[in-house]
């Protein structure tokens, strides 16, 4: 980040918005409220992000709480404008966007409840880096949040080798898109030519695997621009300090929880002062992404995560789990594979629960709906053939789930519609990413990715004015989509089909993405 006027990396190559759904607004009401802090009523609260790009991350709240304020600032002029147009195009006042240098801000812009940072503070050098945080400092509320997300080692240790090899093979070419095609080559170059056997070809093949999925964007701006600094948690939580900050707890629960460790694991970091308990699972789960809220050093926080909050909240599970099938009567052990390890479930009262979450989804249950639900299947059994004994216990499971990633609670329900009606709609903020090719953000703040030419167009038409028969035609006399996949389903393609049945289909794949309103 430098002076506005002068030629920006992002600038050069725009880095396409996306939802950060870790730092989620709802996402960090929930975990802040476990780890003892006092957010703000999402339904009046002010946010700032910084690095905000083209909104594709801010917009979707500020349509969700209008009544809310939100700021989002960044260098990148060309996606300041793109974010500015689509407030102005879909009628949100309560969001504004700045062309700024972190550096530059300073009391002026406000206080805030929440300030957002998503993929700055390891991209940025060391001025506007202690500018991010005093921008914290300066400009967060009392009881105020602020989530900032970096690289972390020693998870990014074998990346840095990868990114070592990148920018030597890049060094004397200036344009971004050849860097990036030698970038590519470069990557297929070290998996393919080490020793086989050796642990660090095994490394280079895996990165490989996943550099080939990612886009060009992810591919330049962490692997062949200069800044891309990654820190230990020490390392961070002693910048916040320097600025009177403390951190709160991390916005990804699954982290907190040390999902993937075994019980040995566990015990370890449990019986380690909180001090070091972050570094320690950062060791042992090879952290290499963080996304930590930070608080005002003066707060008072709980010294653990108390479950009895979860009875407090809504429940759902975080995916349908499409394709699970378990016959609740059968005494087999249901085993569901999860990011980071597995869950196996044996207790009839849990495989209960799960049941009822997944006939409910998307819908959510609060602890007390769900006790009852077990308590109905579990009725007649001999008293100690389930753990599940009370809402209490439920809650204890529940969030146990949660740091698996298998159970999303909320105490603020987003919206959702799993109907398909005669008119579907789409909100004014997806409409808008839809047919300008950028981001598409779902209700509950997650990516959609890989749509096609022909779900942009009909997601961009989903205005609730227009039956299926309608958007058939329009869709089919849309010559530029003659050649493209125009529906797709789960997998399922169809080359230049635009009949009913297919936008039917479609639209029913949309609720299912929870892309649809009411």
């Amino acid at each position: 980040m430098t002076d506005p006027s002068s030629s920006f990396e992002y600038d050069r190559v725009a880095y396409p918005g996306v939802a950060d759904q870790s730092i989620h607004l709802r996402n960090l009401e929930v975990t802040a409220t476990m780890f003892g802090a006092q957010p703000a009523n999402l339904n009046q609260c002010r946010v700032l992000e910084i690095g905000c790009a083209d909104g594709a991350n801010m917009l979707p709240y500020a349509h969700q709480f209008p009544t809310s304020r939100f700021v989002g600032i960044d260098l990148a002029k060309d996606r300041i404008r793109v974010a500015s147009e689509i407030a102005d195009e879909v009628g949100i006042e309560n969001a504004t966007f700045h062309c700024a240098n972190i550096v530059d801000i300073d009391k002026s812009i406000g206080t805030f409840d929440f300030i957002l940072c998503p993929g700055v503070f390891s991209w940025v050098g060391d001025e506007e880096r202690q500018a991010i945080l005093r921008v914290c400092r300066e400009c967060l509320a009392p009881d105020g949040i602020a989530a900032i997300s970096y690289n972390v080692r020693p998870g990014w240790n074998w990346n840095d080798s990868v990114r070592d090899f990148i920018r030597d093979a890049v060094r004397t070419i200036d344009d971004p898109q050849q860097q990036i095609a030698a970038a590519r080559n470069a990557v297929e170059f070290l998996a393919a030519n080490g020793p086989s056997q050796a642990i660090h070809s095994a490394y280079y093949q895996r990165a490989c695997d996943r550099l080939r999925s990612q886009s060009d964007t992810y591919l330049y701006h962490d692997y062949i621009t200069d800044q891309n600094r990654p820190f230990y948690f020490r390392e961070f939580a002693e910048m916040a300090d320097v600025h009177s900050l403390k951190f709160l707890g991390e916005a990804d629960f699954r982290h907190s929880s040390g999902f993937g460790l075994d019980m040995n694991g566990r015990a370890a970091v449990a019986q380690t002062p909180p001090a070091h308990r972050e570094t320690l699972l950062d060791f042992l789960l090879n952290t290499g992404y963080r996304s930590s809220m930070l608080c005002h050093k003066g707060c008072t926080l709980q010294p653990r995560v108390q479950h009895e909050w979860v009875a407090q909240l809504q429940l759902a599970l975080f995916d349908p789990m499409d394709g699970v099938t378990f016959d609740l009567s059968s005494g087999l052990p249901l085993t569901l594979p999860l990011d980071g390890g597995v869950v196996t479930v044996t207790d009839p009262g849990v495989k209960a629960a799960l049941r009822h979450l997944m006939d409910r989804w998307p819908q959510t249950v609060s602890v007390e709906q769900l006790f009852a639900a077990v308590r109905d299947f579990t009725t007649g059994l001999p008293p100690d053939e389930t753990a599940i004994d009370g809402p209490e216990s439920l809650a204890q499971t529940m969030l146990a789930f949660y740091g698996a990633g298998l159970v999303r609670p909320f105490k603020s329900v987003p919206p959702w519609n799993d109907e398909v009606t005669d008119r579907c709609q789409a909100s004014p903020v997806v409409r808008a990413a839809a047919a300008r090719g950028l981001g598409i953000v779902n209700q509950w703040h997650q990516n959609i990715r890989h749509l096609s030419s022909g779900q942009r167009k009909l997601l961009s038409l989903l205005d609730g004015t227009r039956d299926v028969k309608t958007l058939a035609s329009m869709i089919a006399a849309d010559d530029t989509l003659k050649s493209d996949v125009a529906m797709t389903s789960d997998g399922v393609s169809t080359q230049g089909e635009f009949g009913i049945e297919a936008i039917a289909k479609t639209l029913h794949w949309f609720a299912k993405k929870r892309l649809l309103v009411n």
